[in-house]
């Protein structure tokens, strides 16, 4: 009997200490399980979690009514290919070929005493400035990304030549613009200069702004230009430059669709309601706010909206598109930092350059139209 007892108590001691171990090992276990999850929770990133669900809120509405959205997305595409493609392609062979063959050094050399002065700029930016007012975006952020990829000019440079060589040019202000959407070519010159004038008054903002960093980037010559030693020069430029203009018409058609989807959900008519109370207060007419929100998505969207407007009175136009081509808008700014990126030039820099050449130029314009109109 007491052998029986002993060996009960031995059992229930075993069991006792099993128990422990097995109730201590639970709790080890969830309190690992809860450490990893807030550590996961710590790790995520919040911007890239909200873009996730952009991205995701996107899709959802695109197979919502996928009809719609494959118009929209046809109607940036028309876009582009009327309008920006004849426009921009020849521009972007062209600038590549000359910079291939090494034509940059000859006409940066022009400008090379000016932008010094100026800007304290390179003489890289001569040839970038030059192509970019002829071009148009995204010609200059893509010369400036091609410079520096060569080691032709360093982060300093490539920041001070983006915030007066990234412009519109005469083919779309002069043609598309006051030609096609507003059918009043006047305006496109005054539009035109008050752009450029703007760039070049933006410049010597951020020449100071700038500032040359201790350890910046790497030693530069400049007399490196980027030049091409292939035998198949014709070659590599017509394919670099499809690929780059095909880069335009894909975010064209992307922002498309994107303001289509932010019209339907309201988005836009309610920032448009909000902008058409303040309007009135710069002298501007509130039916314009519409095509304004329009163009904070694409620039060519937004004017032919803005040229539906009732009573439109150009000397409120003019300053307006002014301001909002020098702006250029979400898909002009990512067309724009597909190539600018390469140079790490930031977002944030980059659209305050914009901002800034935006106030400028439509401060220009509306002294103009005052003057002239």
């Amino acid at each position: 009997m007491e052998r029986k007892t002993a060996g009960t108590v031995k059992e229930n001691n075993a069991y006792k200490k099993s128990s422990r171990r097995f109730r201590q090992n639970g709790v080890n276990k969830a309190s690992n399980f809860f450490e990893r999850t807030l550590s996961n929770i710590r790790n995520i990133s919040v911007p890239k979690t909200l873009f996730s669900l952009l991205i995701l809120f996107v899709i959802v509405m695109i197979l919502r009514d996928p009809s719609r959205y494959i118009e929209s997305t046809m109607n940036g595409l028309l876009v582009f290919a009327n309008s920006v493609l004849p426009a921009l392609f020849p521009f972007f062979f062209f600038t590549k070929l000359l910079t291939a063959i090494g034509m940059a050094e000859s006409i940066g050399s022009v400008f090379k005493l000016p932008l010094k002065r100026l800007y304290n700029a390179p003489p890289e930016s001569g040839y970038i400035f030059f192509m970019s007012i002829m071009s148009g975006y995204p010609v200059g952020a893509r010369l400036i990304g091609d410079f520096y990829a060569a080691g032709s000019i360093d982060e300093r440079e490539a920041k001070v030549i983006s915030s007066f060589a990234s412009t519109s040019g005469p083919i779309f202000i002069l043609g598309t613009i006051a030609g096609v959407i507003f059918k009043s070519p006047n305006i496109g010159y005054i539009i035109l200069i008050s752009h450029i004038l703007g760039a070049m008054l933006n410049g010597l903002i951020f020449r100071r702004i700038a500032k040359k960093k201790s350890g910046d980037d790497k030693t530069v010559s400049s007399a490196a230009m980027p030049k091409r030693t292939s035998d198949n020069i014709l070659e590599e430029t017509i394919t670099s430059s499809v690929i780059s203009i095909l880069t335009v018409g894909g975010y064209i058609a992307l922002f498309y669709l994107i303001g289509d989807i932010m019209s339907d959900i309201g988005v836009v008519d309610f920032f448009a309601g909000i902008l058409s109370k303040f309007l009135p207060l710069v002298g501007i007419d509130g039916g314009m706010a519409r095509g304004i929100v329009f163009s904070l998505f694409e620039v060519t969207r937004g004017a032919i909206e803005i040229s539906a407007t009732a009573n439109l009175d150009l000397k409120q136009v003019v300053p307006v598109i002014t301001f909002l081509i020098s702006l250029g808008g979400l898909s002009i700014t990512f067309q724009s930092l597909t190539y600018l990126k390469n140079a790490k030039i930031s977002f944030p820099f980059y659209f305050l350059t914009k901002l800034t050449h935006a106030v400028i130029a439509s401060l220009v314009a509306f002294l103009a139209v005052t003057l002239i109109m």
